[in-house]
């Protein structure tokens, strides 16, 4: 797979049984292929909505979840929303936000050619 995907705060409103949730638990998707981004002012990641799994609500610190209440004015998503999305995405790949965050900051900066 000679391809990125980036996943952005619709992580949240999607629940369809072949959506982003459930290929991200399928593990189909290689970390080192993995992008996050904001896609401002769109798709602002409702944490705290009904389609997340419990898990994954029980996975969101007060500190990320402080980061959308404090910052990201009008429910737009901003760069204040990723360190959510990066716990969200940590807790569907069972893995920690601190590798995910790694990952995905590498990813960039790779594609971007910063590297």
């Amino acid at each position: 797979m000679d391809m990125y995907l980036g996943i952005t705060g619709y992580l949240c409103k999607d629940n369809a049984a072949d959506g982003i949730q459930s290929f991200l638990e399928s593990r189909q998707l290689p970390l080192e292929r993995l992008l996050l981004e904001t896609d401002s002012p769109f798709m602002y990641p409702n944490a705290r909505g009904m389609k997340l799994p419990t898990k994954v609500k029980e996975a969101l610190t007060e500190r990320s979840l402080s980061f959308l209440q404090r910052y990201c004015t009008f429910q737009r998503n901003e760069p204040c929303s990723l360190p959510a999305i990066v716990e969200i995405v940590a807790a569907f790949l069972e893995k920690s936000p601190e590798e995910i965050a790694l990952a995905t900051a590498f990813n960039a900066l790779k594609i971007f050619g910063l590297t």
